[in-house]
């Protein structure tokens, strides 16, 4: 299945200039227009319908799950694939650390009329649970799997994050599509100016810290 990344930010109107505040459901793509894709989404775009009719399109989705979800479990298995039948039944809140040890938990759940699948992975340190909602099928796609897919999303991320924070791709102030253009690509033509010249200069040298620091060894 190819895989469609979708990352967007509080955005800019038609051709830049913000006339309200925009989010990131307002850029979202039509659920029709995702057949044989795979939405790579944070948790800001869980909508468990939506996600129900891209998967009636024949796409399918990976969001980040919402701490709030409280589904009941249809089917259960920990992170090797052994079934837990004891879990059925149960919400998801009520199955805490003290009642199942499992660090991973691949599930088939329910909330009112849509049937799902919840990967929950416990991080230590943190001392919190994370979840993943998708409906990937689980004789495809392991919990593992699962996690490393979504780990895709974060490359996109960090580059919007360098591209916003560290290469001047901000708000607009104009309502001209050339100019809105022009400043676009010259942020992308600016970030790989610099890690051509870093990637020359110091090869194993960290990008983002390059970048972040661009403005001491850039700019004169």
């Amino acid at each position: 299945m190819p895989c469609h990344h979708v990352v967007t930010r509080a955005g800019f109107g038609e051709y830049g200039h913000c006339r309200r505040a925009l989010s990131e459901h307002d850029f979202r793509p039509a659920a029709s227009e995702l057949k044989d894709q795979l939405l790579l989404a944070d948790v800001g775009y869980l909508v468990q319908e939506y996600s129900h009719q891209i998967e009636q399109h024949g796409g399918c989705s990976l969001v980040r799950g919402k701490l709030n979800l409280n589904p009941t479990l249809e089917e259960a298995r920990n992170g090797q694939g052994r079934l837990l039948s004891r879990l059925t039944g149960k919400r998801i809140k009520v199955v805490a650390r003290r009642d199942n040890r499992s660090e991973v938990l691949d599930m088939i759940v329910r909330s009112r009329k849509l049937r799902y699948r919840l990967i929950r992975r416990w991080f230590a340190p943190e001392k919190r649970f994370i979840l993943w909602m998708t409906y990937l099928p689980g004789d495809e796609f392991s919990a593992v799997d699962i996690m490393l897919l979504y780990r895709c999303r974060w490359q996109s991320e960090s580059l919007g994050k360098e591209l916003k924070s560290h290469t001047n791709l901000r708000q607009f102030n104009t309502e001209q599509k050339a100019i809105v253009e022009g400043l676009i690509w010259a942020s992308l033509l600016t970030l790989l100016l610099k890690r051509l010249i870093v990637n020359s200069a110091s090869p194993g040298l960290s990008l983002f810290k390059a970048t972040k620091n661009a403005d001491i060894w850039f700019c004169p």
